[in-house]
């Protein structure tokens, strides 16, 4: 629905591990060997939102975050955080 869209400024929300991309633990509740279920599909989406913005994209998140089941867990960084040397243009407030 974006295509061919642009905006002075972009929020991409929610960039955090486990959301963006989506991942699961593999078979038998192995967290050694994560699953990706739609990793290109979420890249894809990631990549559209920061380049809809024509002066600014903010991304997103913070120290805590609400998981599936309505708890209060640390929010760690997605991993399209620190994508393609990204992590230098980051400004923590």
């Amino acid at each position: 629905k974006s295509k061919g869209l642009e905006f002075e400024l972009v929020l991409h929300l929610d960039l955090y591990e486990w959301i963006l991309p989506a991942k699961r633990p593999g078979e038998n509740n192995d967290f050694n060997n994560l699953v990706y279920p739609s990793y290109k599909q979420d890249l894809n989406l990631h990549y559209v939102g920061l380049t809809r913005a024509i002066k600014g994209c903010i991304l997103i998140n913070s120290a805590q975050r609400t998981n599936h089941d309505g708890k209060l867990k640390q929010g760690k960084d997605s991993e399209f955080m620190s994508l393609n040397g990204i992590e230098k243009l980051r400004v923590i407030i």
